[in-house]
């Protein structure tokens, strides 16, 4: 069975890739296309694509970004329910909006660490991830640490990770 598609990639001027493991190459994606758990995907350099994930939320990619789409988040406690959409924040940045009117969530990963972040209405959160690699370190052994920070720019955002619930607002 195919994966599931979780997301449209909306095309205006902008260029985002697609890894293919069968070819090892990145693949440019054509306007309109369907993307599907599991793909690992990387907005060029000064491009700002925006993909739509199948609950409602924009994401536009800040060039030199790269996530992958997933579906596997875990559900976190005081959540209505799991997210069905998530994204792993490889690294860069990220402007994350909720055009319903009513709640949305999204799950995020970022390193270790799983949060599901809910929407209330038309709300838009900022992220950005870097690596850190500590000084002296063999960055083909040692794994570098994912570092984000996340912005509430309009609307209420809930964030729920492990057993913390923190209500958000600009």
């Amino acid at each position: 069975a195919s994966p599931p598609q979780l997301a449209t990639y909306l095309a205006s001027n902008d260029l985002l890739l697609r890894y293919e493991p069968s070819q090892n190459d990145w693949i440019r994606l054509i306007p309109r296309a369907k993307l599907f758990t599991g793909d690992l995907l990387l907005a060029a350099p000064a491009y700002h694509p925006t993909i739509a994930l199948a609950n409602g939320i924009q994401v536009e990619l800040d060039g030199g970004t790269r996530v992958t789409l997933i579906d596997d988040m875990a559900p976190q406690p005081g959540a209505a329910a799991a997210a069905q959409t998530g994204l792993e924040i490889v690294y860069g940045r990220a402007i994350i909006d909720s055009t319903m009117l009513g709640t949305a969530s999204l799950g995020l990963r970022f390193g270790d660490a799983e949060v599901l972040v809910q929407f209330d209405g038309v709300s838009t959160l900022a992220i950005e991830a870097h690596r850190n690699l500590p000084p002296g370190a063999d960055p083909l052994t040692a794994p570098a640490a994912v570092t984000a920070e996340f912005y509430a720019i309009s609307g209420r955002l809930q964030w729920l990770q492990e057993d913390r619930s923190l209500d958000i607002t600009p």
